[in-house]
């Protein structure tokens, strides 16, 4: 059994022989080979293709000296049970195969493929394939046709390869799975290319071939998908149209055949669903499972539903909900169609609000290839990365795009019409809008956005009741009056334009009634008031701001998202330095009833968690949730920092008060350091304490601490006296917490001290000869003594 790196460590062998006959051939292979190889040995050979890295192994094995006119290769152990005998001359192609184990999990592998023509007995006649008869041209451009590419029935190989190619560009192939994808495509339709005249790669496309072992393998990965996708519609063609003609003919005729129409619609609407990290519900409640694949009526509800969980959790993220929100698939119809799976994000309004699922999935689809054609800047990123493609090629090739899936899209609109008539309970799910951000501009301004920003517009009069901000990209004032004026519009959109790349733009925040009403309430209920006294040990007179409305909002805001800062350093580090922090007294208040009612100090963490109450009181409210959402629209959505950080719940834990003192008394200054610099030691270490909110309260914690490490009380007293402000009366008393012993011990050096002042007194009396001589008298009964210890 191989493992994954045995597969990795033979593709990296093999990189080398397909450069070279990339180089040799132009292609993979040589001249006059049709068709592509397949198991020969299954039940239904030609039906199982050996494609994506094992054409790859499989092409490699053909060069000028050995040459397979049999496109049918066998596994070794099938051979072994028909006993089919090897020649001396046999070659192996280890070909990946990739099976579930007992655990559910994929098992690789490598086994061993053998071409027909190795075989002494194979009992099947020789298959001669011919290729480049009418019937092949046929067949090719047929699938060319039914996908929607505009090529001649007289089309030679040559016309069908660049038509595939560009095909292929469109659909975001790069440099090398496009011209892949197109070689794909002749050779599986038995038709052949002058690859000499016309290579696949360049030689710069070469040479990074060669130094980069993946790209081939990605680049014919790629290529299979989306040949394969291009293959499946061709099945699905006439399905569609005879869907449609039934169905537009049920509606004329007879009302009452509702099983016919039903039946008839979107059969060409498929949707591949891989997965949600949000359950998708269908209108029963049910959650669809992982991996499906739906068609028609059923791919239809999966959309609806997709479209109101999308409008949902945007609706959410204005709440302060957050959450995980992709997911993965893809979707299909009628010719169009996406070649692989995409990965799309609930709240983003991906069909755009729209109640027509038909009209947003024809601007989702649409939406890159508007940007390219709004906006330089990408169409610059692309000429880049490929050189010899022109501007006005991006252009174009975006415009017919767009046609093409527009067109295919007017189908589904007839059918959704058809549908949503019978079935009023899905058209009230689509038509569920989403509370969207609403903006003003100038006519001559709106005409220069990008139509990413946009949803929807309003002209006047159709809307004159809005709210118009005074300044672009300001809302803290409004402008008097209502309405718009007449050399403006009113638009919609899904994302906040006064941040990111949009927040040059000269938009004007605008509000619907519902909104204006919230905002008052915001105006006039919601209140934030912060009285400060400094900090603790240099207190001031306390100094009082209030807020209120939308700078309450970004008060508060700003207020926690410095506490979170401050206490994930505090965390970080293992202590506080609160010296000089600010103490605050903050009070949050909706009309009469209060929040929020915190004493607290950047770092220690108490304005973290859902300590204001904000998120529940707003669930309990609705009137304060609207409050809620209009505050987080005008502040830039959910996704802005000071939104973030009001409304994150996840409470920031600190070390205990011992574990912080512990760290700061770790690095405790040397034996000389001056009493200074002990004080702000000891000073450091008691303002640990959170508790200790007064400067009375820090000062009997540094007493306390000194006392702890043993300090004498003369010493606390030296220590304290350095700090003008420290309290005498918090100073322990002398003898106050000695012992008797120590007491004694006292009492006897004062008496010896008091002796030796009385002797140097009397040595003070005595002339220097007398003096002189006593020193020698002493000296010689010092050193008897000495002897005597001897």
């Amino acid at each position: 059994m191989a493992t994954y790196r045995d597969i990795f460590d033979t593709r990296d062998r093999l990189n080398p022989k397909i450069v070279d006959r990339l180089r040799r051939y132009g292609n993979l292979e040589p001249p006059g080979v049709y068709g592509r190889p397949y198991n020969g040995g299954a039940k239904h050979g030609h039906e199982y293709p050996l494609s994506r890295a094992n054409y790859l192994r499989l092409v490699t094995m053909q060069d000028d000296e050995h040459q397979y006119k049999d496109p049918r290769w066998v596994w070794q152990e099938t051979a072994k049970k028909n006993g089919w005998v090897l020649k001396p001359t046999a070659r192996a192609a280890a070909i990946e195969v990739y099976r579930k184990g007992e655990d559910g999990k994929v098992v690789p592998d490598l086994w061993k493929f053998y071409n027909v023509e190795d075989f002494k007995n194979y009992p099947y006649k020789p298959l001669e394939v011919k290729g480049d008869r009418p019937e092949d041209f046929r067949q090719a451009i047929g699938i060319l046709k039914d996908n929607g590419i505009d090529v001649s029935w007289k089309a030679g190989s040559e016309q069908i390869f660049a038509a595939v190619k560009q095909y292929a560009k469109e659909r975001g192939e790069d440099e090398f799975s496009a011209p892949m994808t197109a070689h794909l495509f002749l050779k599986t339709n038995y038709l052949s290319y002058d690859y000499k005249k016309h290579p696949l790669y360049t030689e710069a496309q070469l040479d990074k071939l060669a130094n980069n072992n993946k790209i081939i393998f990605a680049a014919i990965k790629r290529a299979q998908n989306l040949y394969d996708k291009l293959e499946s519609i061709q099945e699905k063609v006439q399905r569609q149209e005879q869907a449609v003609t039934e169905a537009v003919r049920a509606k004329e005729v007879d009302i009452k055949q509702e099983p016919v129409r039903k039946n008839g619609l979107f059969q060409d609407l498929y949707v591949d669903f891989a997965w949600s990290e949000t359950p998708i519900r269908n209108e029963k409640g049910e959650v669809y499972k992982d991996g499906i694949h739906l068609n028609g009526e059923d791919a239809y509800k999966f959309l609806a539903a997709f479209n109101a969980m999308d409008k949902d959790v945007f609706n959410d993220k204005l709440r302060g909900v957050m959450g995980y929100n992709k997911v993965k698939m893809a979707v299909s119809y009628g010719k169009y169609h996406e070649t692989e799976y995409k990965i799309r994000e609930l709240g983003k309004l991906n069909f755009k609000n729209e109640a027509s699922l038909a009209k947003g999935l024809e601007r989702h689809f649409n939406e890159y290839r508007t940007a390219l054609i709004e906006m330089p800047e990408l169409r610059q990123n692309i000429l880049r990365k490929n050189q010899g493609l022109t501007d006005e090629q991006i252009r174009e090739s975006s415009k017919e795009a767009i046609d093409f899936c527009s067109r295919e899209l007017q189908q589904m609109k007839m059918e959704e019409k058809l549908y949503l008539e019978l079935h009023p309970e899905i058209q009230a799910i689509n038509a569920k809008k989403a509370n969207t951000y609403l903006y003003v501009a100038k006519k001559e301004d709106f005409k220069r956005f990008p139509s990413a920003f946009i949803l929807g517009t309003h002209m006047n009069p159709d809307i004159n009741d809005l709210q118009v901000a005074e300044k672009a990209g300001d809302y803290h004032t409004f402008r008097a009056g209502l309405g718009l004026k007449s050399d403006e519009v009113a638009f919609e959109s899904a994302r906040p334009l006064n941040k990111g790349s949009a927040v040059k733009l000269p938009v004007y925040m605008a509000l619907t009634i519902e909104d204006q009403v919230a905002f008052v309430n915001m105006l006039g209920k919601l209140k934030l008031e912060v009285e400060n006294t400094g900090p603790v040990m240099e207190g001031h007179a306390p100094s009082k701001m209030t807020y209120c409305g939308i700078s309450a909002i970004d008060t508060v805001a700003k207020l926690k998202q410095q506490d979170m800062e401050a206490a994930r350093t505090v965390r970080e580090n293992g202590f506080i330095d609160r010296k000089t922090v600010e103490q605050q007294h903050l009070t949050l208040s909706y009309g009469k009833e209060t929040l929020a009612d915190i004493v607290f100090e950047e770092g220690c963490s108490r304005l973290t968690g859902d300590s204001l109450g904000l998120k529940k009181a707003a669930e309990a409210s609705e009137e304060l949730q609207a409050v809620l959402e209009c505050a987080i629209k005008m502040k830039g959505g959910a996704d802005s920092p000071d939104i973030r950080a009001l409304l994150n719940d996840e409470p920031v834990e600190l070390p205990n008060f011992e574990e912080r003192k512990n760290k700061v008394l770790a690095d405790k200054p040397n034996s000389h350091a001056l009493n200074k610099d002990l004080c702000r030691y000891y000073e450091k270490a008691a303002l640990q304490d959170f508790m200790a909110d007064t400067k009375e309260k820090v000062m009997a914690g540094m007493v306390k601490l000194m006392e702890d490490a043993g300090l004498r009380v003369v010493k606390i007293a030296n220590i304290a006296r350095t700090n003008p402000d420290f309290k005498p009366e918090l100073l322990p008393e002398r003898n106050s917490k000695l012992t008797m012993e120590k007491q004694a011990d006292k009492a006897k050096r004062q008496e010896q001290k008091n002796l030796l002042k009385a002797a140097v007194k009397e040595v003070k009396k005595l002339s220097p000869k007398e003096r002189l001589l006593q020193g020698v008298e002493t000296s010689k009964g010092q050193q008897k003594q000495r002897e005597l210890v001897k």
